[in-house]
């Protein structure tokens, strides 16, 4: 018998091993609001209000932009004071949906479209915590962004999010372990990538500084400067020769996914190709949309096309490397 016949079911959000269920998510964790603070509320110091821009993305709380509420007016709003370890989710605006943690035992007021979701009697503070950052509800957010003109959560959405709910609070929370050591491993390597970036570039420095003999030339002189042919949306089919505006070739730079890709009929760019020529091995290109000056090497002569006005092409490169 199947390993997955035994131990796993199929349900509305796929294979759950069998003993887990399926449940809403408000079955698990309630939203609890923050107070809607008014400008005569806040002091000069005092105890700080975590607000929307307050919240770090899958980590803590930022308060270089801080506002305060008097000492002596604490009292009046201890119904809205967080915990450490609360679990945080922005209600409103461009960061819809932004998950964060109190990170810090000193008091903290929670303010108006700030979340703070206490977990139930079946469920930990650390599950709830993965299961905001989870495609089960992350995915529907995004879908909500893109449908709103202005974007909110409240109680009732909460109430449609279905979620798989593990049977232990031992399980959920060896599960949010195993998830929280690979977040702090990929942050480790996120600071040594950013470290040897910085050695890298201190070395670029070092290497590329003008040596004597060397000469002075412009790039004119060295390659020809050109973009492409105008490329009108109408002309995108479903399949044919891959198409890349800067947003792509920055993707391409960094090795990672196109999720969404573009193409233009294979007639159309022989046309081109005959009339004005397309982007060979050891071209460069360098994105002028956007993110400025992400530079590309053209790695091998498989063929494809970009957009016109987003790229710079640098091409019949001769007499230096184009690597360097």
């Amino acid at each position: 018998m199947e390993l997955g016949a035994v131990n796993y079911k199929q349900t509305q959000i796929g294979l759950i091993p069998k003993d887990w269920k399926v449940m809403k998510f408000t079955d698990c964790a309630d939203l609890k609001h923050g107070f809607q603070f008014r400008e005569e509320h806040f002091s000069e110091n005092g105890v700080k209000v975590t607000k929307i821009g307050s919240l770090i993305n899958g980590g803590g709380l930022d308060f270089k932009d801080v506002t305060f509420i008097p000492f002596d007016k604490l009292k009046q709003f201890s119904n809205f004071t967080l915990n450490k370890g609360d679990v945080l989710m922005a209600l409103t605006g461009a960061t819809l949906g932004k998950v964060s943690k109190v990170d810090t035992d000193e008091i903290i007021l929670q303010n108006y479209r700030v979340g703070n979701f206490l977990n139930k009697s079946n469920s930990t503070k650390e599950y709830i915590y993965c299961l905001l950052q989870s495609p089960y509800i992350q995915d529907t957010i995004k879908k909500l962004v893109n449908e709103a003109a202005q974007p909110n959560l409240g109680k009732g959405d909460f109430d449609k999010f279905t979620i798989p709910l593990p049977p232990t609070k031992a399980e959920q929370t060896a599960i949010a372990t195993a998830l929280s050591d690979t977040d702090n491993y990929i942050t480790h390597l996120e600071k040594l990538i950013a470290k040897k970036r910085l050695i890298k570039q201190g070395a670029m420095q070092e290497l590329l500084k003008p040596k004597e003999g060397w000469k002075a030339k412009t790039l004119g002189e060295l390659c020809e400067l050109t973009s492409s042919k105008r490329i009108f949306e109408s002309e995108y089919v479903p399949i044919g020769i891959p198409f890349y505006r800067g947003k792509e070739i920055s993707l391409l730079i960094d090795n990672n996914k196109i999720e969404v890709e573009y193409f233009i009929p294979e007639r159309r760019y022989e046309e081109i190709k005959r009339q004005f020529g397309t982007p060979e091995k050891n071209d460069i290109l360098i994105t002028a949309v956007g993110t400025l000056a992400n530079v590309y090497l053209v790695s091998d002569n498989k063929k494809f096309y970009f957009k016109d006005g987003n790229l710079i092409w640098l091409r019949k490169i001769q007499n230096v490397n184009p690597i360097f």
